[in-house]
Order: structure tokens, then C-alpha cells, then sequence
């Protein structure tokens, strides 16, 4: 009997492997692998259950808490909150290498897995043993590195080095300092003024809080995963029962991991904005996030324990909300955050519409204060192109497929008689992906590409359209009267009830590649009225 083996390929470097034996295959693990090769690949993601894109969501959300949705492991703070998206990621992740691994371990006898694989998949591989056998080793995508290292992990709190000197300057104007509103850094923002504002490491001293390193024991109470409430979960998204029991397992051993990781961090993060507060006496407090990221998030818990008003201003504009965005304190019930800050009033009804009984308030968004006028730009591209970027808490996205998104849009743009076009980069992003591309338009001889850096806005206002994700370059488009296209394959990690749940209807979000050639055709584009969406209040007399 002929056994039949599936080689693992984990780079595009290592697409040369020479594999010529007719009943061995191979499998890539990152998707620019088969974009860079001219060889027969399958892709390992490609057998994903359906209809879980809100699994991990909601796994991180309620794994530490009981039956009736309550956090009882709080001391001064909960891990729990703190580790939501990072473990709202990892669950993503480990979900789709296992069903990843299910699907090969199903269809071949023997898997070849490269030796220096992630610690994070050993439960994985662990699982599947039976199936694999290892071989020499490969060098894994900075992806696949980037998603179980970087990706939502907690951090210290920066500290300025210069923060005791100005802390020691400060000292005797303290008066002038408290009872004040403390400002965390947006660059969207960041130009406001007003005299109950205090900003983070501004060297104007009279205008800045700095913070303090302290360092004390660690108390807290650890909080125990909650299998059952798993299970549950689990079993509501038709995972079968033998899936559920591994994956209960793996999700378990991985919280575990996280939490152990984690705690000197943490308690550096709660000293450090504990402090931060007893010593500033703040009467409010404005953060440019809603609790994703580990500082924002403690320093929100701390305020709601301390009873002191806080509000969300987010970096950007609100196009649409995902399940259970808004953050919830201990009892699962109360928002973490008092305020939540509206830009506009279509941004305002939306929010509005999924969260009645949430605080909102309505401002004017903070990026129109820096957008060019329109009128005074000439054009430079026939198509500005955003580069993606994939939502990793979604099974369903793919991270790895960023480079395809790109390539597919430019080739339907040259089809249409698109010439010039630029690609626009986010500012630190991989230089990996720029040279990746840059060498496969030379390669199969697409001309006249640019990549851009930079402010969105100022590509934008020198492109005669642009296509994207649905986020806040759909905003900054629209008030600048630029024809944008929103393009959200299933592999961005967008998810129906995202569709459902944005500030535009879902005929305009294109799914595939051939609704958007028709709406491209047909200039059928977002069109909604831009003074419903530049209006509200200045952001410093609104919230003062």
C-alpha cells in the first residue's frame, strides 16, 4: 500500500524543496509560498469550519468568568480583561492549525513538519503525533513569528528616562496639576489645547503628566479557565465532540502559557497607572482605544474602581462595530469605559443603534483638523490600493494573504485600463511585504507601481480612487469627495455580522473580486452625506 505524504513548506524561501516523489505533496503554511512559486501547492487553511469567525471572541471573553458571566477572580485588577485579545488571537490561531492539521492528518498517512516549529504548536503537534515525522529544518515565515509573538502580547509601560526630572520640576506647582484631565497620546489630537488638558512626556511641564516606575510585590488572584464554559461554547458552533475535547485541552494549556508570561508585566502596568492616578488626581480621563491594549485596559479598570470619568476617543473613525466590542466590567454588564466618543452623526446613530444605553458623545473627528483641501492636490494615480490589514482574532482571516489582496486588486485595475497606481504602506510595516511584492510585478512584468508611506490622506488626495478595507480611509475618502471602494474578502477577516453592523450598506462592500470589478465598471461607490459625517463638537470643549 502506497503511503502518501504531505510536506509542510513554512517559507517562500524554501519553495525550491525538491519533492519529486509522485505520492509526496506540498503544503504551504504561508500564502506567499504559492504566490511565489510556480509549483503544485495546496494551502493548509484551506478546510476551516464556517461560521465560527466569533469563536475566539468570545472564548477570550468568557473564559475566566462563571456561569452567569461574572469575573470573581478580581483583586486590583483582572487578567482576565487584560488578556482578552491576546487570547482572543492565540485561540484564532491554534484553531486553524489544528483544523489545519485535521485536514492533512485525514487525507495523508504521514505529515513532514519541520523541527524548529513555534513552541506554541507543541500541543498541536503533540496532538497529531501519530502522523508526523520530522524533518531538516526550515526557516518558519516572520508570519507565522509575528502572530504568536507579536501579536496583542502584553507589555510594560514605557517610561521616559527624563520623567523623574521633570516629576522633580513639577513638585512644587503640584496645585496647578490635579483635578485636571489627562490626555493619552493620539498624533489625531495631539494639537488640541485646552487649560484642563494635560498631556503624556510633553516637555512643556505645566501641560504634561509623566509617569513613575514602581515596583512592588504581586498580588492578585489567579484566575482558573473556566473548561465548561469552553466546552459550551464550543458546541454552540457545531465543533464536534472529539474536536472539542483536544481543542479544550490546547485552548487551556495556552492560557496558561499567556497568564505565566504575562504577570510581572501586568503588575508593572498596575503599579505604574496606579500610581500614575493617586498621583495626578485626574477629574477625567481621554484614551485613544477601548480597552484592546493591555495599558489602556488596566488604566480602565483602575478608573472604574476609583469612580473617575473616562472616554474613549479612538485613533481613527468607526466604520463599523464587531461582537462584543464594547468592553465590560467584572459583573459582564457595565461598560468598562464611561464615554464613548461619536465622530459624526452617522458614526453617532450606528454605535447608537447596536449600543442604546451606552454614553455617547458626539465630536467632530479629530482627522479633519490635519486633511489637505482636496481642490488645491493634483492627481498623480488612475488607483490608490490600501495595503490590508487581516483581523487575527477571526479564524476565517488570514494574515499571510496580505500580498495576495494586493496583487489580485493591481491585476484587476491593469485589466481595467488602470496605468499608474500606487500602494499605499502603513508606516512600520514589514519591509518584507514591499520587496515581496516590488519583485513579483518585476517578475511577471506589471509596471508603473508605486509604494507610498505617509499619511493616508495625503496619497488619497493625489489618487482618482482608492479601494481598501472598510476602516478609516472609507471615512477620510468620502470627506475628501475621492470615489472609494471598499473590497473585504472573507480571508481579511471581516465577518457577515460586521457587514451587517457598518456605517454603509453591505451592497457597496465587495466580497469578491468580480462584485468589484462591476462596481469599479459601474462607479457604483459609497455614497453618503458628508455633513452627517464631519459633524459634532470640537473634541476640547466637549470633553473637558
Amino acid at each position: 500500500m502506497t503511503n502518501k505524504i504531505a510536506t509542510l513548506i513554512v517559507s517562500s524561501d524554501d519553495t525550491n524543496l525538491s519533492i519529486d516523489d509522485k505520492h509526496r505533496s506540498k503544503v504551504a503554511l504561508d500564502y506567499s509560498t504559492i504566490l511565489a512559486s510556480n509549483q503544485s501547492m495546496d494551502y493548509l487553511f484551506d478546510s476551516i469550519p464556517d461560521n465560527i469567525e466569533s469563536l475566539p471572541i468570545l472564548i477570550a471573553r468568557e473564559w475566566y468568568r462563571d456561569s452567569k458571566g461574572i469575573d470573581s477572580h478580581q483583586n486590583n485588577y483582572s487578567i482576565g480583561m487584560i488578556l482578552e485579545k491576546r487570547i482572543a488571537i492565540m485561540t484564532s490561531n491554534l484553531i486553524k492549525f489544528y483544523f489545519g492539521f485535521s485536514n492533512l492528518a485525514n487525507k495523508y498517512d504521514t505529515i513532514e513538519v519541520p523541527t524548529n516549529y513555534p513552541k506554541y504548536l507543541y500541543d498541536i503537534i503533540e496532538h497529531f503525533k501519530t502522523k508526523i515525522v520530522f524533518i531538516e529544518k526550515q526557516k518558519y515565515s516572520s508570519d507565522v513569528e509575528l502572530l504568536f509573538t507579536e501579536k496583542g502580547i502584553v507589555t510594560k509601560v514605557k517610561i521616559s528616562k527624563y520623567s523623574w526630572f521633570f516629576r522633580m520640576i513639577q513638585k512644587p506647582f503640584m496645585r496647578f496639576l490635579t483635578k485636571k484631565t489627562l490626555v493619552f497620546p493620539d498624533w489625531t489630537y495631539s494639537k488640541y489645547k485646552h487649560n484642563n488638558y494635560i498631556y503624556q512626556n510633553k516637555v512643556n511641564f505645566f501641560k504634561s503628566f509623566y509617569y513613575k516606575n514602581v515596583c512592588k510585590p504581586l498580588d492578585f488572584i489567579r484566575p482558573k479557565v473556566n473548561t465548561d464554559k469552553i466546552n459550551s461554547i464550543l458546541s454552540k458552533y457545531n465543533i464536534q465532540t472529539k474536536d472539542q475535547k483536544s481543542l479544550c485541552k490546547i485552548i487551556n494549556n495556552m492560557i496558561g502559557d499567556e497568564i505565566n508570561n504575562s504577570l510581572a508585566y501586568i503588575n508593572q502596568q498596575y503599579n505604574v497607572m496606579q500610581e500614575l492616578i493617586n498621583y495626578y488626581k485626574p477629574k477625567k480621563v481621554i484614551i485613544p482605544c477601548d480597552g484592546e491594549h493591555t495599558w489602556y485596559n488596566m488604566l480602565f479598570q483602575i478608573l472604574n474602581k476609583l469612580n473617575i470619568d473616562s472616554t474613549t476617543v479612538l485613533d481613527g473613525y468607526l466604520t463599523y462595530l464587531e461582537k462584543e466590542q464594547i468592553r465590560v466590567t467584572e459583573d459582564g454588564i457595565t461598560p468598562l469605559v464611561n464615554n464613548y466618543a461619536t465622530m459624526g452623526s452617522i458614526n453617532h446613530k450606528m454605535v447608537g443603534n447596536i449600543y442604546p444605553k451606552f454614553n455617547r458623545i458626539l465630536i467632530k473627528s479629530p482627522i479633519l483638523s490635519h486633511m489637505p483641501n482636496r481642490t488645491s492636490s493634483k492627481e498623480k494615480y488612475d488607483a490608490l490600493v490600501m495595503m490590508p490589514i487581516p483581523n487575527p482574532k477571526n479564524p476565517n482571516s488570514r494574515w499571510d494573504m496580505r500580498n495576495k489582496y494586493v496583487i489580485d486588486l493591481v491585476i484587476l485595475l491593469k485589466e481595467l485600463r488602470f496605468k499608474k497606481i500606487a500602494i499605499k504602506v502603513k508606516p512600520g510595516a514589514n519591509l518584507n511585504d514591499t520587496n515581496f511584492l516590488i519583485n513579483y510585478f518585476k517578475k511577471n512584468n506589471i509596471e508603473d507601481i508605486d509604494f507610498l508611506r505617509g499619511y493616508a490622506y495625503d496619497a488619497i488626495s493625489i489618487s482618482k480612487i482608492v479601494i481598501g478595507q472598510l476602516g478609516t480611509t472609507t471615512f477620510e475618502s468620502l470627506v475628501m469627495n475621492t470615489p472609494y471602494y471598499i473590497y473585504e474578502p472573507i480571508y481579511c477577516g471581516l465577518s457577515d455580522e460586521n457587514v451587517s453592523n457598518s456605517f454603509t450598506s453591505a451592497r457597496h462592500i465587495s466580497r469578491n473580486i468580480n462584485t468589484l470589478s462591476k462596481n469599479i465598471t459601474n462607479s457604483d461607490t459609497i455614497d453618503l452625506p458628508i455633513d452627517q459625517l464631519i459633524d459634532g463638537h470640537e473634541m476640547p470643549l466637549r470633553i473637558i
